[in-house]
């Protein structure tokens, strides 16, 4: 449970499609995928995958990817390649996103739910925009940063709270009723 399943991602999608009125060939394509075996990595691997797969159905389309920060890195971090990795750098733009703190939905160390945090900037708050400057990204290797200039709201489920309670958030709830 994350963002993936939230209520603005739900109205992001609406959004498109109301976009898709005006600009017909706009598509949408989910490229999260399972992870081909338990190795550190697997997820990223299968993600990487299936956006070479996009690329490859219409190369000569602009494909903007949504994802996690850690997705977008370009180097690794935890000894394996995360999913933007796999495009060609010469064909890839990536943004880590910061913001002013707040709450979001995460999936860190086997939990997940609404938690407090965030990505601050490095320095001196921005406004919001697309900074083109490596050195802005707080964390790991990246193109530049895509400053929110706002706090975060964890936005609800959209669907509500999936039954039975997957066992990440069951893990998360354990976690912050223990402190």
């Amino acid at each position: 449970m994350d963002g993936r399943a939230s209520e603005a991602m739900l109205r992001l999608l609406l959004a498109i499609r109301e976009l898709r009125r005006s600009y017909p060939s706009l598509t949408v394509a989910a490229f999260d995928a399972p992870a081909a075996g338990n190795a550190p990595g697997a997820r990223d691997e299968a993600m990487g995958h299936a956006l070479l797969g996009l690329g490859k159905a219409d190369s000569a389309s602009l494909i903007l990817i949504l994802t996690g920060n850690v997705h977008g890195m370009e180097e690794p971090l935890f000894g394996y390649e995360f999913a933007a990795m796999y495009l060609p750098p010469e064909q890839r733009l990536s943004l880590e996103v910061t913001d002013e703190g707040g709450r979001s939905w995460t999936n860190s160390n086997g939990g997940c739910g609404a938690a407090n945090g965030g990505v601050g900037d490095k320095g001196a708050k921005r406004p919001r925009g697309i900074y083109l400057e490596p050195s802005l990204a707080p964390y790991g290797k990246v193109d530049g940063v895509l400053a929110l200039g706002v706090q975060l709201t964890a936005s609800d489920p959209a669907a509500g709270i999936p039954s039975p309670v997957p066992a990440c958030r069951v893990k998360f709830l354990q976690q912050i009723q223990g402190r």
